[in-house]
């Protein structure tokens, strides 16, 4: 007899989409599986990735979401307590980052997705860390209303 193991289903919310899966691959939820909030158009800029990118961040933060850290994560610095960090990837000899947020104990927000540009050496260009920072201040009153949302279900 096969067991069934029941999934969540989210829906797009305004300018956020929650997921319990990475990459093109869908996974079950469990338990100890911490869903991802995608912020603005940080999941369809992720998307317009090659495969390859889009495979590595997907499988580092399924990585994250069991609450390890992955090789190719950095913290990104100049966000205090934050705790933003950086996944770093390189395919084809392009390099793409994912920014995101694991502030929150229940969820990880994905805060921005972009293809490094060399002319900026290994600083992240000064628009992105804006980008960053605005959304991360999304990231933290979506996070109120999902606890509060969370607290009327139970």
């Amino acid at each position: 007899m096969t067991k069934t193991i029941p999934t969540r289903k989210f829906e797009p919310l305004g300018e956020f989409q929650v997921h319990g899966f990475q990459g093109r691959q869908k996974m079950r939820q469990k338990p100890d599986l911490k869903p991802v909030v995608w912020v603005g158009s940080s999941r369809k800029d992720l998307r317009a990735f090659p495969d390859g990118a889009q495979d590595k961040i997907g499988t580092a933060l399924q990585q994250v979401q069991y609450g390890s850290r992955p090789a190719s994560v950095r913290t990104l610095s100049g966000f205090g307590s934050a705790n933003v960090a950086e996944i770093k990837v390189s395919d084809d000899g392009d390099a793409y980052r994912a920014v995101y947020t694991a502030r929150f104990a229940e969820y990880i927000f994905v805060l921005h997705a972009f293809q490094k540009k060399s002319s900026h050496g290994v600083e992240t260009a000064r628009q992105d860390i804006e980008m960053i920072r605005i959304r991360l201040k999304l990231a933290e009153a979506r996070y109120k209303e999902l606890i509060v949302q969370q607290g009327q279900e139970d």
